[in-house]
């Protein structure tokens, strides 16, 4: 007989960590599937606003890198403006903040299952079967936070797809004392590429330098000449050990009105939810985690 939960949760970024999380800690029975090994690496800008902090389940003070005080805000490389602000944000690596916030959920009482990929689900007279690549368990309610190229969407909703927007990263090992100057302070510049913005956020020990753009668009193949020029364009970061430069799509709007189906649900990237201006996910991953709890905690009369 297959294994029985109350909860399946595929993915266990964010949103799929803060829902298990939730849904362990009020008595739910809860599997948490991730198909890769924990810690993993996530290509992500790793900024923490203010309002995810808020929204975390449970403190993050524990991965946090840096407590960002001050933003500094340029137009295309022009004479940039520096704002101080109390408790704007942090920064976090996020192979570091999900294999954190995935060990909350199983400290909770989640079972988790790494290096298990999930296969495909079906109707099983008021449960959902998941079959995994061990194997097939049941459950109440199935949770899609697999992300992007969410599996669980492509089978809820076929053919739907989010819209999406490039980015592209870089890890900078800059020149010694540059992280030192450039201290708790991030840098926005909001001209240096057509529709969208550069970042340079600090971290612990490097610089993470990206763009991001707000809709694809021709000339997206040129993403990684932009970069080499946005790093130009700032004398702090010319001498630097460049570690990886890695893109990215970043989905802007969901692929479906509709992120429920019977007793499956999207969240997260798997839902297709960010700040289509910023690019932020990290935040609405954790809302729609969050969100998606509370209403499976209804359904289940445990909530």
């Amino acid at each position: 007989m297959a294994a029985e939960f109350d909860a399946v949760v595929v993915g266990s970024g964010p949103a799929g960590s803060t829902a298990a999380y939730r849904l362990a800690s009020a008595g739910a029975r809860v599997l948490l599937l991730e198909r890769e090994a924990l810690p993993r690496h996530k290509v992500c800008g790793g900024g923490l606003s203010a309002k995810t902090l808020r929204e975390a389940p449970f403190s993050l003070a524990s991965v946090i890198e840096r407590e960002i005080r001050g933003v500094v805000i340029a137009f295309a490389g022009s004479q940039p403006i520096a704002h101080a602000f109390a408790g704007i944000g942090a920064m976090a690596q996020r192979s570091a903040l999900d294999s954190f916030m995935t060990a909350q959920a199983v400290a909770a009482g989640a079972t988790l299952w790494e290096r298990e990929t999930f296969e495909r689900f079906e109707a099983d007279g008021g449960r959902v079967r998941v079959m995994t690549g061990s194997g097939a368990v049941t459950a109440r309610v199935l949770v899609g936070a697999d992300g992007v190229y969410s599996q669980v969407r492509s089978q809820l909703f076929p053919g739907a797809k989010p819209l999406m927007a490039p980015a592209i990263e870089a890890l900078l090992w800059p020149a010694p004392g540059v992280l030192d100057m450039v201290g708790d302070t991030c840098l926005f510049d909001l001209g240096v590429i057509p529709a969208g913005y550069g970042w340079v956020f600090p971290k612990r020990d490097h610089l993470n330098v990206g763009l991001y753009r707000f809709a694809k668009r021709p000339g997206n193949r040129d993403m990684k000449k932009l970069l080499d020029a946005f790093v130009a364009r700032y004398r702090i970061l010319r001498r630097h050990e460049r570690i990886e430069v890695k893109a990215l799509l970043i989905p802007v709007r969901p692929a479906s009105p509709r992120l429920v189906a019977g007793n499956v649900m999207l969240v997260g990237d798997a839902a297709g939810l960010s700040d289509a201006l910023f690019g932020e996910g990290i935040y609405y991953a954790i809302r729609s985690g969050n969100l998606a709890a509370g209403s499976i905690l209804g359904h289940l009369g445990t909530g």
